[in-house]
């Protein structure tokens, strides 16, 4: 199994356009175990942010922490009957079967990295990869 580590740069898209306010965003990580049948990943905030943001953020929200995000699963074939293929930023092939979904396993994850670091992540990472792949 290989491990990927990337990392998604902050960004302030705030915009007094309502439908064009983005908000603001901290460096976002995300674990990848990639496999024969696919991958596993855990996303998360950093809580690192644009220094131009950081007084704007402290002053207006008490969301100045990292946190988990989404754990999911990016397959080459589909895990369940009517899975539509879509684009994929994680898989070699671009395309595959993609669920980013639960924010409560993210949350978990989260605590697991913060408290005990990386290589208790990844266990959890290939314990959820055979969940997912049935290997």
């Amino acid at each position: 199994m290989e491990r990927i580590v990337k990392f998604h740069p902050a960004w302030d898209k705030r915009s007094s356009i309502p439908d064009e306010n983005y908000g603001i965003g901290s460096v976002e990580s995300m674990l990848i175990l990639m496999g024969d049948k696919g991958a596993v990943s855990f996303l998360f905030s950093t809580g690192i942010y644009l220094p131009n943001t950081f007084d704007h953020l402290k002053a207006n929200s008490n969301c100045l922490n990292g946190m988990g995000i989404a754990v999911g699963y990016h397959s080459l074939k589909p895990t369940f009957e009517g899975e539509k293929e879509e684009k994929c930023d994680v898989l070699k092939e671009e395309k595959g079967y993609c669920g980013m979904g639960s924010f409560t396993l993210a949350q978990d994850y989260f605590n697991i990295l913060v408290r005990h670091g990386d290589e208790f992540v990844w266990t959890k990472l290939e314990q959820y990869y055979k969940e997912i792949f049935d290997v």
